[in-house]
């Protein structure tokens, strides 16, 4: 398991998949769901041990939803959450989810991480909270309703998970900070702020627009995260080499500190651009950007479509005094 808040944050999206909804099937059709609580909401069905999980859960996915609905100007799709304290490394056979057209987020609840972690120093998130899977959980739902929303504009049908490395993170068909920047914004805002003050931080680290929005997810394949200041010496895998989590399969080694900075602005400066196009295209805009996209328009013909410039750098210098700004 990741070992800190930071590290959570930093990985970013895990699990990919997607599809439109389909009617739901009972739980004696999943045996492996027999013994939980479900729950339903607009975008999602969702089971988990306890009411209590059920209840924290649903606030976190109703909020990915609503945040989803503002920068995407539709509603969420359909996606379907398992809690448990613990998972299986391989995950579950997914089969009876994906013939629905449903893409499953399996998740730990916030007992089963404490359970995990017993005996570990504590560790806080920003302004002091105590770190929650739960409050994770929103990023997530929002790489799979990202995903989703793209292949319903496609009409194309739920794939099967990718059972080997991929290169790319997110949507094939979509730029990997698009990818990001879905699940950034759906952050809560403390969460958001957080990035945002990292990436006011190094202003030398930044990464110019163009490269941006051409390069990889730096999480692309990735990699065991070296141990904190205070942790365990060598720093035990964050997950096993070899395990699959959607679209990416976890490779062994320690991440160079500069793969782990860059990572971080990677997702901080999706975030930023996504909440720059928000207040300068109105709602919806992120969604109007990736339809566009997804309609094979080029990026500078989907920027001037939002009455944007299309000169990247131009933009550039735009977003960058947004971003001073906000100081």
């Amino acid at each position: 398991m990741i070992t800190s808040p930071a590290q959570r944050f930093v990985l970013g999206a895990l699990i990919l998949a997607a599809a439109p909804f389909a009617a739901v099937q009972p739980a004696a059709a999943q045996p492996w769901l027999a013994d939980l609580i479900s729950a339903r909401g607009a975008s999602y069905e969702l089971y988990a041990p306890t009411r209590e999980d059920i209840a924290q859960a649903k606030r976190e996915l109703d909020f990915a939803s609503a945040q989803f609905r503002r920068h995407f100007g539709a509603p969420a799709p359909r996606i379907a959450v398992v809690m448990r304290d613990t998972n299986p490394p391989g995950g579950y056979d997914d089969s009876a989810f994906r013939d629905r057209g449903v893409p499953l987020v399996t998740w730990i609840t916030d007992r089963g991480w404490a359970a995990l972690h017993r005996g570990e120093q504590p560790v806080a998130a920003a302004g002091g909270r105590p770190h929650s899977e739960s409050h994770i959980l929103p990023h997530e739902a929002c790489h799979q309703f990202l995903k989703a929303f793209v292949d319903a504009r496609l009409g194309r049908p739920v794939e099967p998970r990718p059972r080997t490395r991929t290169p790319h993170y997110g949507h094939p068909l979509m730029p990997d900070w698009i990818d990001e920047a879905a699940a950034g914004v759906c952050e809560h805002p403390w969460e958001q702020a957080q990035r945002q003050a990292r990436l006011q931080a190094d202003p030398a680290g930044r990464i110019p627009l163009a490269q941006l929005f051409t390069m990889a997810n730096p999480n692309s394949g990735m990699f065991r995260v070296a141990a904190p200041p205070g942790g365990r010496a060598g720093g035990a895998p964050s997950v096993a080499p070899g395990t699959v989590v959607g679209a990416m399969t976890f490779g062994s080694g320690v991440r160079p500190a500069e793969q782990m900075r860059q990572s971080s602005m990677f997702a901080a400066q999706s975030q930023s651009f996504a909440n720059f196009l928000a207040e300068r295209a109105g709602p919806g805009a992120l969604g109007r950007l990736t339809q566009a996209i997804a309609d094979g328009r080029t990026m500078a013909q989907a920027l001037t479509a939002l009455e944007l410039p299309g000169e990247i750098t131009v933009l550039e210098r735009q977003w960058l005094a947004w971003l001073a700004r906000r100081r």
